[in-house]
């Protein structure tokens, strides 16, 4: 049997993170699967039941918020530290399949063994200047094959390839959309409420969007506000945790105490959404291919989301949610105004709500990603 070596840059449950466990389960029926994550976490005890789980604590991660001096020079030290001591250990592969762009300083040791090597793009980042585009070509330049989770993300790249490489480096890459699993769900069963619930799950920060929902919500009416509840969930990330502080300083000065609530980070969030009616996903960054509007259409909940990223591939106005200008909190507002006037009205918000379980049905489940990941990889190796 084949052996892959499989590498992710986190052990959280976030999308990248759910994603790659699913990746690790479709690889686990036809290769044998070694995964190296960077350090102890949720996504552990998931991967232990399928693979043999190694922790890496000098892998090197680029992480966006952490580029002062001290961290550049633990990156480069776990950088070498890495390289030198899985340059080794690659030749037992027959692949290495690397998850995220922020794992690609592993990419250099894997390269210099000659190992076939597949790398799962899930961020924009050609809008972060120089520093992006250097990131884009490196990585593609290492791998073998690309994978792009969304037209998005492949759009990105190709934007983002330097002139004189982009002929060659657009010829690896391909467009591979996520599906998640499917769980059961009454789409007839209406969340009995006097209020309507919103929910939005991820990261805590400014990017993601929980800022500008603020701005948004300052702006609609009383009569909407005493109508609705918005649920934010998630936790901030690695190196700032101070966020937590300044969103719930801005809450009360814009005196919104009685419509949010404010929940840590949970591994299995499928009964906040069950009990929600709408899912918001509001980042103000080029989201590629957001997992929680996938998670939000499999249990039939319409989408509000912003149309900069790979969202837009899913939502459709009208039909299963509704698409915001990320740079206009009064779009926000509009929508969410809206899909209140629709769910008051109950038959029309009953339809998108089969609309959404039925972009899930015919698109994003997990059987749909497992084929066409498996035959991927088959035609590669």
């Amino acid at each position: 049997m084949k052996k892959i070596l499989c590498v992710h840059s986190s052990s959280d449950l976030y999308g990248a993170d759910r994603i790659f466990e699913l990746a690790v389960d479709i690889l686990s029926s036809k290769y044998e699967v070694d995964v190296i994550l960077p350090s102890q976490g949720a996504l552990n005890s998931l991967l232990s039941k399928k693979s043999n789980v190694n922790v890496s604590r000098n892998l090197p991660v680029i992480v966006r918020s952490a580029l002062g001096v001290s961290n550049v020079l633990k990156l480069l030290v776990d950088f070498f530290t890495f390289s030198f001591t899985r340059f080794f250990e690659a030749f037992k592969y027959n692949a290495i399949y690397v998850n995220t762009l922020s794992a690609a300083l592993t990419l250099p040791a894997f390269y210099l063994a000659r190992k076939c090597i597949i790398l799962h793009v899930h961020e924009i980042v050609s809008e972060h200047g120089f520093l992006g585009r250097f990131l884009i070509n490196f990585s593609v330049f290492l791998s073998d094959h690309v994978i792009c989770v969304s037209d998005a993300v492949k759009a990105d790249i190709e934007d983002g390839l330097f002139s004189f490489y982009r002929r060659l480096g657009a010829k690896k890459l391909s467009v591979i959309k996520n599906g998640i699993p499917d769980v059961s769900f009454d789409i007839n069963k209406r969340v009995e409420s006097e209020k309507m619930k919103f929910l939005l799950l991820g990261r805590l920060m400014p990017e993601k969007g929980q800022w500008f929902l603020l701005d948004a919500l300052e702006l609609l009416p009383d009569d909407i506000l005493n109508e609705i509840t918005v649920s934010i969930v998630g936790s901030p990330p690695p190196n700032r945790e101070y966020l937590l502080e300044e969103l719930k300083e801005k809450i009360v000065s814009l005196q919104l105490e009685s419509v949010i609530t404010l929940h840590a980070f949970v591994t299995n969030p499928l009964d906040l959404i069950n009990c929600s009616h709408v899912m918001l996903v509001p980042s103000k960054m080029r989201d590629p291919f957001p997992t929680t509007v996938l998670e939000g259409l499999r249990a039939g909940k319409p989408v509000i989301s912003t149309s900069h990223g790979g969202a837009s591939e899913v939502i459709i106005n009208d039909y299963n949610g509704f698409l915001v200008d990320h740079s206009n909190p009064g779009s926000l507002a509009e929508a969410i105004e809206k899909m209140y006037r629709i769910w008051s009205g109950k038959k029309y918000y009953e339809g998108m709500m089969f609309n959404s379980r039925n972009s899930y049905l015919s698109s994003y489940r997990y059987e749909i990603f497992s084929s066409n990941l498996k035959g991927f990889f088959l035609d590669k190796l």
